[in-house]
């Protein structure tokens, strides 16, 4: 296990992603798009699609700091266009969760949001660990659960737009 803070988070995130073969689970209650940080993550996730790597992504579904519904859809759109397993968290209850679950099997869980000021100005603390076991069951929780309603309603519009986006990467070889 390891303790992480700031941009230390940053750097462990990058080194799972480069790690993951089969699967990334990415769960949190805040995405700024357009800083920074949120600019590299979906640079990241988007190289992931493209390794062949299966990815989702949960998004609080809920309004939280400045954040509009509209604009939590129009990520969720965004990211399902790049082949990201996209859906919003949909109960009555927030989801303030930040989790990142790799292959089934690396975590990190913490307070860190997809945010600069989580790297470079809050005071936050995550850690990494290697547990299949707790690994699945964060897996199961988020991916293999009925709260997913709206992706599932998307499901096949989802899977289309994945195999034209694997059609075009398979024309730029």
């Amino acid at each position: 296990m390891r303790v992480l803070f700031g941009s230390e988070y940053y750097q462990e995130l990058k080194r799972l992603f480069s790690v993951a073969e089969k699967s990334v689970l990415v769960v949190s209650f805040l995405f700024r798009e357009r800083s920074h940080f949120g600019k590299d993550i979906i640079e990241l996730l988007r190289s992931l699609v493209v390794r062949g790597v299966q990815v989702y992504y949960v998004l609080n579904s809920q309004l939280a700091a400045n954040t509009s519904v509209r604009q939590v859809d129009n990520l969720v759109r965004r990211f399902n266009s790049l082949g990201i397993h996209a859906f919003k968290w949909h109960t009555s209850a927030v989801c303030h969760a930040k989790v990142v679950v790799v292959d089934q099997r690396y975590c990190l869980i913490g307070s860190h949001n997809i945010s600069d000021r989580a790297i470079t100005r809050n005071i936050e603390i995550s850690v990494s660990f290697e547990n299949e076991r707790e690994a699945q069951r964060i897996f199961d929780y988020f991916v293999n659960n009925d709260y997913r309603s709206s992706f599932r309603h998307n499901q096949a519009d989802f899977f289309r737009q994945v195999q034209k986006i694997q059609e075009r990467i398979q024309t730029k070889k």
